[in-house]
């Protein structure tokens, strides 16, 4: 049967966070190869459903007490985000239809003997990401918690990654460590449209830098107060700006009096276009993709560290990537040489041809199709 199951954490729509989009676009392409899509979410999440998209068919996934003790003693060594969703269970059967499971999260909503029926999103190496907030907290039962948590994703990872159909990963590097056969490298695309014509300086003397997202993340929050950090630092040069979910908590932080915090906005398109520079420091999550994505896509400037790049492969060329805080002032003070509308046309070209969301999402169900 021409049939997909998609297994979620969180209700596609509006698609503002990452793992949203993700799932938004697969669904897209799962719809426009008309292919019978159902959608499995935890209950509490599809209560937020209105009927859009109607070609969708969205089906609780009711959570069992007892299901998530019984997995706890089973499955001791679990990582504690796979433990928090153990309890969710999936009794639908399958037979020749794909069944994808966008993060490990959900992995437990299946019995581990049928993995090698599931495609698996892994995206990012996650065991990466705890050990950055590790170093990054201040708090010491934070920094225990996330030690533990990269200790026991490692573990997970090399026990059952090899297990499942396929795992699609954003890089070939993510996951080098751990020698496994089927991992394929998708990325779910660009979120935006592609800018018609040139950049043009954003109004006003000085450029406009800006950084946006959830910044009840922690990796955006910490990214959100190293822009802090150099917006004090450059304040009589440049305009800095920030917005998102979450940004309005930084209206009365002494740290931001520098930066012109605009919360959570109506249109993100609207907000990027009017700036120059996307000053992206995010060092671990998965969200860096999407941003530096979001900015070439409208023609904007990324300057960053290494993760704001991750998974980009071959835009090389396109990439200024700074190791610390100190590298900024020379980058910024070539500013008007990166916003040459060449240096636009670039990151659009780039964009278009490798990132096409629509192109890439229909070479993701094909070759989930291909491993039935």
């Amino acid at each position: 049967m021409n049939r997909i199951h998609i297994i979620v954490q969180r209700f596609p729509y509006p698609p503002r966070r990452g793992d949203q989009l993700a799932v938004s676009k697969l669904i897209s392409a799962a719809c426009a190869e008309n292919m019978e899509v159902m959608v499995w979410a935890p209950s509490r999440e599809v209560r937020k459903w209105n009927g859009t998209p109607s070609n969708v068919v969205f089906k609780r996934l009711w959570f069992n007490p007892f299901r998530m003790l019984w997995n706890f003693i089973k499955h001791p060594m679990d990582p504690i985000q796979v433990k928090l969703f153990s309890g969710y269970h999936l009794t639908a059967s399958f037979s020749n239809e794909i069944v994808y499971v966008h993060s490990i999260r959900m992995s437990r909503v299946v019995s581990s003997k049928k993995f090698f029926e599931i495609n698996l999103g892994a995206q990012i190496n996650h065991a990466v990401e705890f050990l950055e907030l590790c170093r990054e907290s201040k708090s010491n039962f934070k920094r225990i918690v996330y030690w533990l948590e990269t200790k026991l994703l490692d573990r997970w990872y090399r026990q059952n990654l090899y297990r499942f159909r396929s795992v699609f990963s954003v890089s070939e590097n993510e996951f080098i460590n751990y020698d496994l056969k089927n991992i394929l490298v998708y990325s779910h695309g660009a979120n935006l449209p592609l800018l018609e014509g040139n950049k043009s300086k954003s109004p006003g003397n000085k450029y406009t830098i800006g950084f946006w997202g959830n910044m009840n993340f922690a990796p955006n929050h910490f990214a959100a107060e190293r822009f802090a950090s150099v917006s004090q630092r450059f304040v009589d040069e440049f305009r800095f700006v920030i917005f998102g979910l979450g940004s309005d908590g930084f209206r009365n932080n002494q740290g931001f009096r520098h930066v012109e915090v605009l919360g959570e906005v109506e249109s993100i398109e609207e907000e990027i276009d009017r700036i120059d520079v996307l000053l992206n420091l995010v060092d671990s999550g998965a969200g860096f993709q999407n941003k530096t994505l979001e900015a070439w896509c409208r023609g904007v400037v990324v300057i960053g560290f290494e993760n704001a790049f991750r998974g980009l492969d071959g835009s090389e060329h396109l990439q200024y990537i700074v190791q610390n805080l100190d590298e900024l002032a020379a980058h910024l003070a070539a500013i008007n040489i990166y916003s040459a509308p060449q240096n636009t046309k670039n990151f659009k070209d780039w964009v278009g041809k490798n990132r096409d969301p629509n192109r890439l999402n229909f070479e993701k169900l094909n070759s989930m199709r291909e491993k039935k």
